[in-house]
């Protein structure tokens, strides 16, 4: 039971990730650097560690 809580709990925790790190990405491609640069950063806030998180706000603070 506990395997199943965990499951359902991992995946709506992924599901959130993906929607906001491709809110970043697409924030980062109309050239809205600074929101992107703010949404990467509420991810690492969320203790989100991904090695593409920081690449990707690294690149945006660069433009």
């Amino acid at each position: 039971m506990n395997a199943v809580f965990l499951a359902i709990a991992a995946t709506l925790a992924a599901n959130g990730f993906e929607r906001s790190f491709d809110r970043a990405l697409e924030e980062y491609k109309a050239g809205d650097y600074v929101a992107a640069a703010a949404t990467y950063e509420q991810l690492i806030a969320e203790d989100i560690v991904h090695p593409a998180v920081f690449y990707n706000l690294g690149n945006a603070y660069y433009r």
